[in-house]
C-alpha cells in the first residue's frame, strides 16, 4: 500500500464524520477505516484521529469520535444497538416471510439496521431482487401483504426497493449509494448477491478499506411448494399483464401523491421503471449529497485541509 499524505488522511477522516453527522452517529477508529474513500490502515487512522483530536477538530467520547455532536448521540446509538440485538429474530422471520413471496430472488437488509442500529421510531429497509418481469407483481403481493396483515405497519417490513435479477446495475454511483452497497445485509439468495455486488464493484472506488461485517444469520435458501405454484400460475402471459397493470397503477399513484416532485427528484427517489423499484420518499440521497458540499466546504476553511 503506498503510503498518504497525512493531511490527505485527515482530510478523507473528516469526510467521513460529515457524512456520519449528519445521521448523528459518533463512530469508532476501526468504522473510520471501513469508511474512508481512500486506502489507508487502521494504525495510521488511529494516529490521525489523535492528532486531530488534539487540534480540537474532532470530538472523542470514549472511543467514539465525532464532530460536535452532543453526548447523548453516542447514549442514543448505544441503545439502538441493543435494540437491533433484541429485534434480531423479528427481523429473520421477516426476511423469511419475503422470501416466500413468489418471484423473490434475493432478500437484503438495507438502511439503519445494516449499520448495526434500529432507531426507536425507524424502519427495517429490504432491498429485494425478483424475478426478471414480475418486479411489480412481487411488489404488490408484498405491499397488500404488509397493509392487510400488518395493518400498513412498515416497521418490520419496508419493502422500499426492488430490481430485476437482469438489471442490477445501479446507476447512482455516489458515496450515499457506495455506504449502502457496501452495508447490504444478505439475508437469502447468496449468488444473486453476488452477482449484485460485481455488477457495482464501482462502490469500491469510494470504499477501498470496507469490510463486510455478518451481523445477521443468513437465512437457508429455498422455495417452498406455495412459492413455486404461485410462480407456475403467473409465469405466462397473464403474469407478464398483471405486472405491467400494477406498474402503471403504481405510478400513477406516486406521480399524484409525489406531484411536489420535480422529474429530476422524482427519477431520483422513486425510480419506476419495468425492473426498478425505488420507493424513497425522503430522498436521503440528494440530501445527504448537499449536505456534504455545504459542510466539506465550510470545515475546509475551519481546518485548512482540502476537505
Amino acid at each position: 500500500m503506498k503510503p498518504i499524505e497525512e493531511t490527505e488522511l485527515q482530510a478523507a477522516i473528516l469526510r467521513v464524520l460529515i457524512y456520519y453527522k449528519f445521521f448523528k452517529f459518533p463512530v469508532q477508529a476501526e468504522e473510520v477505516h471501513n469508511s474512508l474513500d481512500v486506502s489507508s490502515d487502521l494504525n495510521a487512522v488511529s494516529n490521525a484521529l489523535k492528532i486531530l483530536c488534539a487540534n480540537g477538530h474532532v470530538d472523542n467520547e470514549d472511543g467514539y469520535y465525532s464532530l460536535g455532536l452532543e453526548k447523548q448521540s453516542l447514549l442514543d446509538r448505544l441503545e439502538d444497538e441493543k435494540r437491533l440485538e433484541n429485534a434480531k429474530r423479528k427481523i429473520s422471520r421477516s426476511s423469511k416471510i419475503i422470501s416466500s413471496f413468489p418471484f423473490v430472488r434475493t432478500v437484503a437488509i438495507s438502511g439503519s439496521v445494516s449499520k448495526g442500529v434500529m432507531k426507536s421510531n425507524g424502519d427495517v429497509d429490504f432491498f429485494i431482487i425478483t424475478q426478471q418481469g414480475r418486479l411489480w407483481l412481487c411488489r404488490t403481493l408484498l405491499v397488500l401483504n404488509k397493509k392487510i396483515f400488518r395493518l400498513n405497519s412498515r416497521r418490520y417490513f419496508c419493502v422500499n426497493y426492488f430490481i430485476g435479477e437482469e438489471s442490477l446495475s445501479i446507476p447512482d454511483e455516489n458515496i450515499f449509494t457506495a455506504n449502502e452497497l457496501a452495508h447490504l445485509i444478505p439475508m437469502y439468495g447468496q449468488e444473486r448477491f453476488k452477482a449484485l455486488m460485481t455488477s457495482n464493484d464501482w462502490y469500491n472506488a469510494y470504499l477501498p478499506n470496507h469490510q463486510r461485517k455478518k451481523t445477521i444469520e443468513a437465512l437457508e435458501d429455498g422455495n417452498p411448494w406455495h412459492k413455486k405454484s404461485m410462480e407456475y400460475l403467473f409465469g405466462g402471459r397473464f403474469g407478464r399483464w398483471l405486472d405491467k397493470r400494477f406498474q402503471a397503477a403504481t405510478l400513477k399513484r406516486w406521480k399524484k401523491k409525489f406531484a411536489h416532485f420535480g422529474d429530476e427528484e422524482f427519477e431520483l427517489a422513486m425510480r419506476s421503471e419495468r425492473d426498478v423499484s425505488k420507493h424513497h420518499p425522503s430522498n436521503f440521497q440528494l440530501k445527504i449529497i448537499d449536505y456534504l458540499d455545504q459542510e466539506k466546504e465550510i470545515l475546509s476553511k475551519k481546518t485548512g485541509l482540502n476537505i
